[in-house]
C-alpha cells in the first residue's frame, strides 16, 4: 500500500511539473511577443501530443489580448498545434478557437485567423464553427474574398442566396464577385460552373503566366470535375509555349502544361506523380511525365477529385 502511495505521489509530481513546464514556455512567449520580440527559448513541451488541450486551454484567452502581437502569436501556435495533431477533438478545438479570433475587429488578427483555417480539413469544422464563419460572411467583414472561399470550401449552403444576391450588385468589384462564382462552384452550383467557363472561353483569355499563377489556382480550388476538363485538362493537353521557366536564366518560353500537371497532383486521386517538398513533381523528366499524365486522364475519365482540403 506504501509503494502504491509513493508511485502516485510521484506520477502527480511528474503532471505537475509538466503542466508547470508547459505554463511557463506559454509566459515567456508571451512575455516576448508583448515586448515585440522574438521568443528563442525551448518550446517543444507546448508541440508534445499530450499536452495539446491543456495548450490550447492556456492559449486562448490571449486570443482576445490587447496586445496584437500577443494575439497573433496565440494565433499561430495554436493553428500549429492544431495542425499538428492527430486527435480531431483537438483540431476541432483549435479550429473553434480560430474561428472566435476571426470576430476580432483588428484586420490583422482576422487576416491571420482566417488564413490559417486554410489549413485545416472539412471534418475539423464543427457546426459551431461553421455558423460563426457564416455570420461572419453576413456581415462583410475585412478580407470578406477569404471568408467567401472557406463557406465554398465547407459547402455552406446556407449562404447560396445571400451570394447569389451580392452578384447582382452592380457596385460590387469584379475580383468580389469572381471569387463568389468560384465559392459557388465549388459548392457545385451549376450556373456559377457556367459563368466560370463562359468567363474564360467567351473572354478568349490568354494561357501564359498571368493565367497560370492568377486564374489556375482559382479553377484547382473549384474541384468542379466540369471545370477541371473543358479548362484545365484542355491547357494540359496543349502544346503551346506561352509560359516562362522556373530557370531565370533561361527566356525560352516552356509549355503552360507543365504548371497544370503540377496544381493537379495533389487534388486528384491516384495520380501517377507526386510533388516533392519544392513544388516540382517527383520526376526526372518532365516530357515523359507530362506524356505519362495526359494518358492517364485519356484513360481515366471517371478520374476522382479530392475536396477534403481547402
Amino acid at each position: 500500500m506504501i509503494e502504491k502511495e509513493k508511485i502516485l505521489i510521484l506520477l502527480f509530481i511528474i503532471i505537475g511539473t509538466n503542466i508547470f513546464a508547459q505554463k511557463y514556455e506559454i509566459e515567456q512567449i508571451i512575455q516576448s511577443a508583448r515586448k515585440g520580440e522574438v521568443f528563442n527559448g525551448n518550446i517543444e513541451n507546448i508541440y508534445k501530443s499530450e499536452n495539446e488541450t491543456k495548450v490550447l486551454k492556456l492559449l486562448k484567452p490571449y486570443c482576445t489580448d490587447v496586445t496584437q502581437q500577443v494575439r497573433i502569436q496565440s494565433i499561430n501556435i495554436i493553428a500549429t498545434v492544431g495542425k499538428k495533431s492527430k486527435n480531431i477533438d483537438t483540431r476541432i478545438q483549435a479550429v473553434d478557437i480560430l474561428s472566435q479570433a476571426c470576430l476580432s475587429k483588428d484586420k490583422l488578427t482576422i487576416f491571420n485567423s482566417v488564413s490559417q483555417l486554410k489549413y485545416f480539413k472539412k471534418e475539423d469544422f464543427s457546426e459551431q464553427a461553421k455558423k460563426t464563419i457564416s455570420n461572419i460572411i453576413q456581415n462583410t467583414p475585412p478580407y470578406y474574398n477569404d471568408f467567401v472561399l472557406l463557406a465554398g470550401f465547407l459547402q455552406l449552403n446556407n449562404l447560396k442566396d445571400f451570394f447569389k444576391k451580392q452578384i447582382l450588385n452592380e457596385k460590387l468589384k469584379f475580383s468580389t464577385m469572381w471569387k463568389i462564382d468560384i465559392a459557388l462552384a465549388r459548392m457545385n452550383d451549376y450556373d456559377a460552373i457556367a459563368t466560370a467557363i463562359a468567363l474564360i472561353k467567351l473572354n478568349n483569355s490568354k494561357i501564359d503566366d498571368n493565367f497560370i499563377y492568377d486564374i489556375v489556382p482559382d479553377l484547382i480550388y473549384t474541384r468542379s470535375k466540369v471545370i477541371y476538363s473543358q479548362i484545365l485538362i484542355e491547357i494540359l493537353n496543349s502544346n503551346e509555349k506561352n509560359c516562362m521557366p522556373a530557370n531565370p536564366n533561361s527566356t525560352e518560353k516552356i509549355l503552360c502544361a507543365y504548371r497544370v500537371m503540377e496544381y493537379l497532383a495533389p487534388v486528384i486521386e491516384n495520380y501517377p506523380y507526386k510533388l516533392s517538398v519544392s513544388g516540382d513533381l517527383e520526376t526526372e523528366n518532365y516530357d515523359k511525365a507530362l506524356e505519362n499524365i495526359r494518358n492517364w486522364f485519356a484513360n481515366n475519365p471517371q478520374y476522382k477529385i479530392k475536396k477534403i482540403d481547402y
